[in-house]
């Protein structure tokens, strides 16, 4: 599809429906960051503000309410994602899962097996089971239960990793500091 989002500084978001051509402006009032966005289908949006909140859009990001993580750590959150308009993940600070089946209005914490603290990046989901998170430290998280029990990849480097995409649930691709591109083609299970 050529309809994409991007979301940054205070409160800024864009839409295109061109495929990047050209871009709209939906930001929303008040000068806080949004860091992430995620729109599972054309309709429902979400996007992760600096200020502890995700927007929540139900028409395309015409409209945007707020919506609180109900953070009493101040954990800040780097990525959301969401495979539908309930379920959604959301990563951060202090090897920090949050996971929501109500489309954001409460979130609960999952336990990320990280064996120390370490900051989370980005997320990918394939489905509402099988998903990753990368973060630093050559860090890779993997569920194949919707994030009840995440397992470490071995990564093979030490490195930050700072994104990951996958094309099905074999193939994907993981990026971060000094140039590392890694590529799996088993899910995972060799990096």
């Amino acid at each position: 599809e050529y309809i994409g989002w991007a979301v940054g500084e205070c409160g800024t978001i864009m839409k295109s429906v061109n495929g990047g051509y050209l871009w709209e402006n939906q930001s929303q009032n008040g000068c806080f960051d949004l860091l992430a966005v995620s729109f599972p289908d054309v309709m429902n949006g979400f996007a992760l503000g600096s200020n502890d909140s995700i927007y929540i859009t139900t028409n395309g990001g015409t409209e945007w309410t707020s919506s609180s993580f109900n953070n009493p750590w101040f954990i800040q959150m780097k990525d959301i994602f969401f495979v539908d308009h309930l379920n959604g993940w959301a990563a951060g600070n202090l090897s920090s899962v949050l996971h929501t089946e109500d489309g954001g209005m409460t979130w609960v914490s999952q336990y990320a097996n990280t064996f120390g603290v370490i900051n989370l990046g980005q997320i990918f989901f394939i489905n509402d089971q099988t998903g990753w998170i990368v973060g630093e430290e050559g860090i890779i998280l993997y569920t194949e239960d919707g994030g009840d029990n995440w397992s470490v990849q071995t990564s093979n480097t030490a490195y930050n990793l700072e994104s990951i995409h996958f094309s099905d649930q074999s193939n994907g691709w993981a990026a971060g500091e000094n140039g590392i591109l890694l590529n799996t083609t088993d899910g995972g299970d060799n990096w």
